[in-house]
């Protein structure tokens, strides 16, 4: 658990900081973010294909669905054109 919720923290972290820069004029900034969160997922699913126990991998597997619906849900807010930190597609994620 201590694992998840220190991942989200820093998801949170990085999204509302992307998001700042975006009002800042810098539009990628979301994508960037995006792009980072789709490599740690890649790393994750590299550790997933070596020898673990039945607990690694229950843990591995649930880490990877969280991360996962947060690229999902940052694809979601570029689609949307989220472009403000107070903006209802970013605050309903909170």
């Amino acid at each position: 658990q201590l694992l998840i919720t220190s991942g989200q923290i820093k998801w949170t972290t990085d999204c509302t900081e992307a998001l700042k820069k975006v009002e800042k004029q810098q539009k990628n900034a979301l994508r960037i973010v995006r792009r980072g969160q789709s490599k740690h997922i890649g790393n994750l699913c590299n550790m997933i294909r070596k020898p673990l126990s039945k607990v690694e991998r229950s843990k591995l597997v649930a880490l990877i669905t969280i991360e996962v619906h947060a690229r999902d849900v940052q694809d979601r807010m570029i689609t949307l054109k989220t472009e403000s930190s107070n903006h209802f597609n970013w605050l309903s994620q909170l």
